[in-house]
């Protein structure tokens, strides 16, 4: 399912069209979609520091411009997705 980043903003969006929007705006390395769909005061973490590495907006879109969509190659694709409320039991697992 398609959804345009601007539509994802306009609408109070499901996860999963605000996820599907993120996806399809960083696989097409799209700058100007993909960072209007983060608050301003983003922070990004990499564990195990408790700290975050980038925080707010401004930070987190240099890092995107400059350390990843540059990468020509650089492309993401989910390996699963659970359409279930949190804690929903995933197909073919079980409990």
């Amino acid at each position: 399912m398609k959804v345009s980043p601007m539509a994802a903003l306009n609408e109070q969006p499901s996860a999963q069209s605000l996820v599907q929007a993120q996806l399809e705006a960083y696989n097409n390395h799209d700058l100007a979609a993909f960072i209007p769909l983060f608050s301003d005061d983003v922070c990004i973490y990499r564990p195990p520091a408790t700290e975050p590495v980038i925080r707010g907006k401004q930070a987190f879109s240099e890092f995107y411009r400059n350390e990843r969509f540059n990468l020509p190659t650089l492309h993401a694709e989910p390996i699963c997705r659970n359409h279930e409320p949190h804690g929903g039991r995933q197909k073919g697992r079980r409990p």
